[in-house]
């Protein structure tokens, strides 16, 4: 697995100047840390791991934690098992997301098996803007619309809302 710190940091729990560096910087967090030295952990375990990239986590609201990976060789079967796999070992719920350089495929993969049926760009007056999704059925969706709107706001930086 890509990581952005030293294999042997994670490994041996104790810091390189430079990745030490990135820690102080906040490129990356203890969280993240947590999270990597889990995942390469898990290499043995989940073989494709070894093709894949570790972006980022956050903590979100309750117990809940997302992990964006970049990988092209993961199904989703492989994404709930390293979820439950994550979440067994750091004690916590998590979500695993595969990051997506575009934010609508992004968002797709998020509401799946729900459809989205439209996407506006909205501008509000303090300057910033929102994206209004319509979904076929929010029943559907596999997670909740507020969970959804937090992980795409905290990990891809863009407000949505989700309707």
């Amino acid at each position: 697995m890509i990581t952005p710190i030293c294999e042997f940091d994670l490994r041996s729990g104790s810091l390189c100047g430079r990745c030490e560096q990135k820690l102080s910087s906040g490129q990356i967090s203890t969280l993240d840390i947590e999270v990597m030295r889990v995942l390469v952990e898990g290499e043995k375990r989940f073989t494709f791991l070894r093709g894949c990239e570790y972006l980022r986590s956050r903590r979100l609201s309750g117990e809940l934690m997302a992990v964006m990976i970049k990988c092209a060789n993961i199904d989703e079967k492989g994404v709930q098992q390293l979820s439950s796999y994550v979440a067994e070992r750091l004690k916590s719920r998590v979500k695993i997301v595969r990051d997506e350089e575009n934010v609508n495929d992004f968002i797709t993969k998020l509401v799946h098996p729900a459809r989205i049926v439209s996407i506006r760009r909205v501008w509000l007056p303090d300057g910033s803007e929102e994206l209004r999704i319509s979904v076929d059925d929010v029943r559907k969706m596999g997670d909740a619309p507020n969970i959804v709107e937090e992980i795409v706001g905290s990990l891809k930086g863009v407000n949505i809302r989700i309707g």
